[in-house]
């Protein structure tokens, strides 16, 4: 298969993949239907069904890159013009994605670096301090823990129930 892209071949493998649930399907429903002495659906209505959803699942997207999986260059890429003030737009045709794609990938990359970085802060405070990093992150996680335990009981006290609709 050379010469296809990644995206292509994704796409050829799940089309494949579709075509045989559909023929499984249409098996049992043969085979239902023989058994029972009845019609699930016609023939026609099947090819039908099972010509529009192929139809569907292989239609090309204006973006070269949707449903493909991100590649480690692309995060860089993206974080580097996200974080020079690129625009949308352009990010979409440089990347081949969608804007939701782009949203969502800058958001899970975003929470990647706070993780990565609390993780520091915690093992740089320990150093700081000559406390067992566990520890610290271990007063971190009541400290966050109480606070979300006071968001919920003031909400709770405030809307007199969680489930106040029951």
């Amino acid at each position: 298969m050379t010469g296809h892209s990644e995206n292509t071949i994704s796409k050829n493998v799940a089309e494949k993949a579709l075509l045989k649930s559909f023929y499984e399907f249409r098996k049992k429903c043969l085979s239902f239907q023989n058994k029972y002495k009845t019609t699930l659906i016609s023939l026609d209505a099947f090819e039908e069904l099972q010509s529009k959803l192929t139809l569907n699942t292989t239609a090309q997207t204006e973006y070269r890159n949707s449903y493909s999986k991100w590649l480690e260059e692309d995060d860089l890429l993206l974080l580097n013009w996200y974080n020079n003030g690129k625009k949308m737009n352009l990010l979409c045709q440089d990347l081949g994605r969608t804007e939701g794609a782009i949203e969502s990938r800058i958001l899970k990359l975003r929470l990647d670096q706070f993780q990565f970085d609390f993780a520091q802060f915690v093992v740089d405070l320990a150093e700081e301090f000559s406390i067992s990093s566990t520890l610290v992150k271990t007063k971190v996680d009541v400290i966050l823990d109480r606070r979300r335990y006071l968001f919920l009981k003031e909400r709770i006290d405030n809307n007199g129930g969680i489930n106040e609709s029951k």
